[in-house]
């Protein structure tokens, strides 16, 4: 008569320690990327290697994030939220990034 669903579940999930790696490892980056400009803008454009090496510390930093993130997505048994998060944000920077370094050649 009634079918049982035993892909329910409503037990609390951990949530993934990539994926929080991943979304603090993208807060990093960003915060970095608005320091970069902060201090660009303080020195009216003249910080040049203090600029490029923010840069390329907010790019590892990303890539990082990233491969955190979609290890988080993989994991069985864990929230995926965070991970989900971290993924999205270390994906735009790290785009944006790569972008911004390729364009200034």
């Amino acid at each position: 008569m009634f079918r049982r669903n035993s892909s329910l579940s409503f037990a609390e999930k951990q949530t993934s320690v990539r994926g929080i790696f991943s979304a603090v490892l993208g807060m990093i980056a960003l915060i970095i990327c608005i320091g970069a400009v902060v201090i660009s803008y303080m020195k009216k454009g003249s910080a040049g290697q203090l600029i490029g090496s923010c840069g390329i510390m907010a790019l590892l930093s990303s890539i990082m994030g990233f491969l955190f993130g979609i290890g988080g997505l993989v994991e069985k048994g864990t929230g995926h939220i965070l991970a989900g998060i971290g993924l999205g944000i270390n994906t735009i920077l790290s785009a944006g990034l790569v972008f911004l370094f390729v364009t200034s050649l």
